[in-house]
Parts: C-alpha cells; sequence; structure tokens
C-alpha cells in the first residue's frame, strides 16, 4: 500500500451530512439524459456542467449529534467533495483539471459539488475485489499504478466502482495547512471509515 494516497472520508459526525436526494438531479437533467445515467453518474463518468442549474441543499445534523457544524468540505455519496465557498477559492484550481464544480444554494451561501471525472487505475497484483457467486461485493485489498495516478491529485477508480474518491498527500496536505474542516484522509484504502 502507497503512503502518499489516502482514501477520502466524511469526519464522523462531528460535521451535518450534505443532503440533496438523488431524485433532485434526475428531475435538472435533459430529456437525453436518462435516469439511469443520472442514477449512476459517478460511474459513468458524466460530466454535467453542459446542463447543470444550481439546486437548493441542505445540511442535516445526524440523529442524536445536534451540536454538529456546517463542514468547510464533506463528501456528498461517498463519490464527490462539496466545498464552501471559501474552500473553492482555495481549491478550485488545484482541483478544476480532474473534474467540474457543480454550483449549490444552501440558504444564502453558495456551496459547490465537485464532480470528479478523474480516474485512476488500481494496482491490479496487489489489490484484492470480494466476488461471491459471481457479484462484486466489495474489494479487500487496493493499491494503485503508481506511474498512472502520480499526477492525479484526485480520482476515482474503477476498480470498486468508483464508488471512493482518493487523494494524493498534496492534497491532504493543502487541506489542513487551510484548516478546512468536515473530511479526513485515511490510509486505509477499503475501510469505508
Amino acid at each position: 500500500m502507497m503512503s502518499n494516497v489516502y482514501a477520502v472520508r466524511n469526519d464522523g459526525f462531528k460535521f451535518q451530512e450534505f443532503c440533496l436526494p438523488i431524485t433532485d438531479l434526475i428531475d435538472a437533467a435533459p430529456e437525453p439524459v436518462s435516469t439511469q445515467d443520472v442514477m449512476k453518474f459517478h460511474s459513468n463518468n458524466l460530466p454535467m456542467s453542459s446542463w447543470w442549474k444550481p439546486l437548493r441543499v441542505q445540511f442535516r445534523a445526524a440523529e442524536g449529534f445536534s451540536n454538529a457544524s456546517i463542514p468547510d468540505i464533506c463528501l456528498w455519496r461517498g463519490f464527490t467533495l462539496v466545498l464552501s465557498s471559501d474552500a473553492h477559492k482555495i481549491l478550485s484550481s488545484k482541483l478544476e483539471p480532474f473534474g467540474e464544480f457543480l454550483p449549490v444554494h444552501y440558504g444564502s451561501q453558495e456551496y459547490y459539488i465537485f464532480n470528479c471525472l478523474t480516474l485512476g487505475l488500481a494496482d491490479e497484483i496487489n489489490s484484492q475485489q470480494d466476488i461471491q457467486d459471481g457479484v462484486f461485493m466489495g474489494v479487500k485489498k487496493l493499491a494503485f499504478n503508481e506511474i498512472d495516478i502520480a499526477e492525479k491529485l484526485i480520482f476515482k477508480t474503477e476498480y470498486n466502482r468508483c464508488s471512493s474518491l482518493f487523494s494524493l498527500a498534496s492534497l491532504k496536505i493543502l487541506i489542513e495547512k487551510e484548516q478546512f474542516k468536515g473530511i479526513v484522509f485515511n490510509d486505509d484504502l477499503v475501510s469505508e471509515f
């Protein structure tokens, strides 16, 4: 396992959860974009900026965590980042080569969904999928092709059906330097937490 690659995860229940029902996205998509394409936009690597209209979103604390704060950065659905205006100002130029920013409105504030469109190749010799009765159940072990991801600040991988975001250490360092709160960087690439 490479020490300079991290799985990006939400920072537990200290921060409120970003709420945008996938049905709102389906309703906003133009006619030629199918419901199935929108529901699997992460694994289809579907760009949406050409038809995107800013949607209204909410943040909600998990039950029993009423003191949870609104995050500067968080995950939505596990495979997109959500950035506050401040985080977007600092990080947009670094992240833009790897995806697209989709504006949303939370009250009077603007947030941005970062739809990652960059794929990283798994090192299949040092990775292992969990397949049971021919059905993909998840990933038991994951490593990346170091040459392929060397310049990819943030990426997904088809090896786990694009269900997570991964980053290089340079993004972790930048976010920690700016003291943006809401996500953590886990060197366990297969754990969901």
